[in-house]
């Protein structure tokens, strides 16, 4: 609001409030900070994804997909856990509050850009975490909706494409869960 000045010498003064910034904002605006946001969540006794959720439908977090052609592997794969853990808790404990929110995430990863770089992802150049990442968000987006958003999938993925093959044989045998096993699941 603007108001008039009593006198010469009075200047205008403006009532200019900063524009409401929530407390994960910051967190979840580049992949550098989303590893921080990552590490909250699976460290933090407090429930980060409910605290987040309540201030955010996780918009932003599909963004960071639709920018970035050229994102690193590491990246890739700190936003797709990100994304893969909100969808599975608001498919599981948080789903009366928050199960549309999950869903709508689920559904805009089968976008073009975020689902092209889910599958960029699963080429063989890239690292073993980001394709895990990629598979186990996958699963996580059909467990969401497994009729419409399944179907969805299956007739976006060509699975005689030669990177598929590839995937069913990457292995780690000193990893617990490795690329194979994420391809099964």
């Amino acid at each position: 609001m603007t108001r008039c000045p009593r006198s010469l010498n009075e200047e205008f003064e403006e009532d200019v409030r900063p524009p409401k910034r929530t407390k994960f904002a910051q967190l979840t605006s580049n992949p550098t900070d989303l590893a921080f946001f990552l590490k909250q969540i699976e460290e933090s006794d407090e429930d980060v994804v409910k605290e987040y959720l309540s201030e955010s439908t996780g918009e932003e977090l599909l963004s960071l997909l639709g920018t970035g052609f050229d994102r690193k592997s590491n990246e890739l794969a700190v936003i797709f856990k990100v994304l893969a853990i909100i969808i599975i808790r608001t498919r599981k404990d948080l789903s009366d509050v928050y199960g549309e929110v999950g869903r709508r995430l689920a559904e805009g990863l089968l976008e073009d850009a975020p689902l092209s770089s889910c599958f960029r992802a699963l080429k063989p150049h890239s690292s073993a975490e980001a394709t895990k990442a990629s598979l186990q968000l996958l699963s996580a987006v059909v467990s969401a909706d497994p009729l419409l958003l399944g179907r969805s999938l299956l007739r976006s993925v060509n699975f005689e494409h030669p990177d598929w093959i590839q995937i069913a044989r990457r292995r780690n045998t000193k990893d617990a869960i490795d690329v194979r096993t994420c391809f099964i699941n």
